[in-house]
């Protein structure tokens, strides 16, 4: 019994130990949260932009699996920044991976290529971004804020309900 507790204290022991790793400056990073998969349904580019951010910030916080690595498994940094340097096949991989629905349905040949070995927007995270936007957000952000800050309106809903959605779209206008 002793020693199953001691087991199973060491197994907690180097899980914790996994959800902290340490940078190249010994700073802590923990891991974040993976976005939610992202159905790509019609007028909701606040959902592709939130989606597209937040799978940024998560493979920017999870260095050993988005970065390019050497023939010895050790991460490459950028020489003049000292960060690592991006696998930009790994993270578009990564990213149509989270699909679904139209967007899995547009996620699908592009999969399709990366499974034939072949190059999706030119193995460059940019050229995915922007094709992204182009499907899943609108061309004018600004003026789409707009029209959907003047669609905010309080209603019977709370004050704070109604400050919050304010807040979301004031600032892009």
């Amino acid at each position: 019994m002793v020693l199953l507790q001691r087991d199973m204290a060491n197994a907690m022991t180097q899980f914790a130990n996994a959800q902290t790793t340490t940078s190249h400056n010994t700073r802590p990073v923990t891991i974040i949260e993976k976005p939610q998969a992202f159905k790509g349904e019609e007028h909701d580019s606040e959902t592709a932009r939130l989606f597209r951010q937040s799978f940024r910030v998560w493979a920017t916080n999870n260095v050993r699996a988005f970065a390019t690595v050497d023939n010895h498994n050790n991460v490459l940094r950028d020489p003049t920044t000292g960060d690592p340097v991006p696998d930009h096949r790994k993270m578009i991989t990564s990213a149509l991976s989270f699909m679904q629905g139209k967007a899995g349905t547009w996620a699908r040949p592009h999969l399709e290529q990366l499974a034939n070995h072949q190059p999706v927007f030119n193995d460059s995270w940019p050229d995915f971004e922007k094709a992204f936007m182009e499907k899943f957000e609108p061309t004018n952000a600004t003026e789409h804020a707009k029209t959907m800050l003047q669609q905010v309106k309080q209603g019977d809903r709370t004050f704070a309900t109604y400050k919050a959605e304010f807040e979301q779209w004031a600032p892009r206008t």
